[in-house]
């Protein structure tokens, strides 16, 4: 999995290029903090199953029937969570949660970062300084 980049202005204005790759999971939302970080969204893993659900359309309509008619959605996904990567697109780290899937933004605001997620009524709030970063690559 990877996000491009694309420029608005500039020598480059109207390209793209790969800003980051090898995610291990479906990228959502790309915040930036102000700060020199940009907050990316893993809304779940990239495993064989979510492969198949992303390849065949008939599958994803499966999926969406018994949403809509059982009110339960599968658990496919292993994982969720954010990534923080540099101006360049390095990952500096990140937080992933085995419980916290469908995430869809990563959002910082002063020393607190703030994740949203489909399938729950509520945000989590980490405390970024008792809780710093884990790891650096992907």
């Amino acid at each position: 999995m990877r996000c491009h980049r694309y420029y608005l202005e500039g020598e480059k204005k109207g390209s793209t290029d790969v800003f980051v790759d090898g995610l291990p999971g479906y990228p959502d939302n790309l915040r930036y903090d102000g700060e020199g970080h940009y907050w990316l969204a893993i809304a779940w893993d990239y495993s064989i199953s979510t492969h198949i659900t992303m390849s065949y359309p008939f599958v994803r309509k499966i999926l969406a029937f018994g949403l809509k008619h059982l009110q339960k959605m599968p658990t496919l996904m292993k994982f969720g969570g954010v990534i923080a990567l540099d101006l360049d697109g390095k990952p500096i780290g990140g937080y992933y949660d085995d419980t916290w899937t469908y995430t869809t933004s990563g959002l910082k605001i002063g020393e607190y970062l703030y994740l949203g997620t489909l399938v729950r009524p509520y945000f989590l709030r980490l405390n970024l300084t008792q809780n710093p970063l884990i790891g650096g690559t992907l």
